[in-house]
């Protein structure tokens, strides 16, 4: 989330013809959380008391247009990180992760669910989504990304 925050931002900043080009890269904050997503408030108290720590990121995101309106899952996201690999392949990559941000933190979706991942592909225009997210190829790649990060110390977003 913070990293896509900042290339908004730095958009919404920069002179006009600017281009930025991201890439995004697999970190799943909780690769404990339960496959199917766990109930927002249920998830925080288990894991942190509460959901505190997210009225920060609420109030800095409020500028950039994010308002966390309808936030009521937090997802187990493996399997949106391996839609993710398809999305960058087709070059769909920023579009996905957008749709994806929508649908958790504005439209109260569970992108742990593989029927809302493939609508969310088919909605930036992806080919092949049910196929692939079901095949589980990515899995191993995602997972060699996460501790490949992790090793350097980031773990976090």
């Amino acid at each position: 989330l913070w990293q896509l925050l900042a290339a908004i931002e730095s958009q919404q900043r920069s002179e006009p013809g600017t281009v930025f080009k991201v890439r995004l890269h697999p970190l799943m904050i909780d690769p404990g959380t339960n496959p199917d997503g766990e109930e927002y408030m249920a998830y925080n108290r288990r894991r942190w008391g509460g959901d505190g720590w997210t009225y920060s990121v609420r109030d800095c995101a409020q500028d950039l247009g994010c308002r966390f309106a309808n936030w009521k899952w937090w997802p187990n996201t493996m399997n949106a990180h391996c839609l993710m690999e398809l999305a960058e392949e087709q070059g769909k990559g920023m579009e996905l992760k957008k749709r994806l941000l929508l649908l958790t933190y504005e439209e109260g979706a569970n992108i742990s669910d593989h029927a809302v991942l493939v609508k969310a592909a088919e909605d930036v225009g992806m080919q092949g989504a049910a196929a692939f997210v079901s095949s589980g190829q990515a899995k191993h790649t995602v997972v060699e990304r996460h501790r490949y990060w992790s090793h350097y110390g980031v773990n976090g977003v």
